[in-house]
């Protein structure tokens, strides 16, 4: 299958050292998406075998749920990717760990990890944080592919919403430490 690649096209000459790295960069970043591909299936297999849920949180639930107070413009800041749990909009293209679920984005996935893979300046993505956790609201892919390649970091531009009511990640903590039905029967019986 051929990749359209701008990189690529940029490119010109084959007969130079930079059509070659190129070349490997879509490589590599080829081999990443479809590595992170397989991790979603994984995960999405293991949810439903432990039926728990698996999904990026969506930013309208925190809408929906909480009274919104206050948005306050926080700029450039470094985020801890695992602190970011959710999107606005786009929930159901990436499970929880932003691997990709949908084959719809496959290009725009190679294509932003072929330009980290050249070094090339990536936009800083945009984000929604609710106390300690955040949203994407523009950079998806960005998250994604920093994700895959292990990075632990990644720039941002913040807004923080100052918000009050039951947020999602408190009422699944709380659901999780219920038992399921059943289980205390079965470790009362030895």
């Amino acid at each position: 299958m051929m990749i359209f690649n701008p990189v690529l096209m940029e490119s010109p000459s084959p007969t130079n050292g930079r059509y070659c790295r190129d070349v490997f960069a879509v490589l590599d970043a080829g081999r990443l998406y479809e590595e992170a591909c397989r991790k979603s299936r994984l995960t999405r297999l293991w949810s439903l075998l432990t039926r728990r849920e698996h999904r990026l949180l969506d930013l309208a639930t925190i809408e929906a749920t909480c009274q919104v107070h206050d948005r306050y413009y926080r700029g450039m800041q470094t985020v801890l990717i695992k602190q970011i749990i959710g999107s606005e909009g786009r929930s159901a293209d990436f499970d929880a760990q932003f691997y990709p679920c949908q084959s719809h984005s496959r290009e725009r996935w190679i294509g932003v990890a072929t330009a980290w893979n050249l070094g090339l300046n990536l936009s800083p993505i945009k984000l929604v944080g609710v106390e300690d956790r955040y949203f994407v609201v523009d950079g998806h892919h960005r998250v994604s592919v920093a994700r895959a390649l292990g990075q632990e970091y990644i720039e941002a531009e913040v807004t923080t919403w100052q918000v009050s009511g039951a947020l999602p990640w408190a009422v699944q903590q709380t659901i999780s430490k219920v038992p399921a039905p059943g289980v205390k029967r079965l470790f009362d019986r030895g």
